[in-house]
């Protein structure tokens, strides 16, 4: 497995709070207003490199759609 990004781990770690807590996975906008980023964009991007790293599963098509894998 690739090493994530610090913000990559933060992000991570987040989603796996929020799920435990809330018991669903944060949204996109969730993220976005945590992490304070302008825009959705910056979310779909650290979500993409998750996935590519092999951390996280996405779900295309299905609203909250992701599985932590690592």
């Amino acid at each position: 497995m690739e090493a994530l990004t610090k913000k990559q781990q933060a992000i991570l770690d987040y989603m796996r709070e929020h799920v435990t807590e809330h018991s669903y996975w944060p949204s996109i906008r969730d993220i976005q207003a945590k992490f304070r980023f302008a825009s959705t964009n910056a979310v779909f991007g650290h979500l993409q490199a998750l996935e590519r790293k092999g951390v996280i599963k996405r779900t295309a098509g299905q609203s909250r759609g992701i599985e932590v894998t690592a």
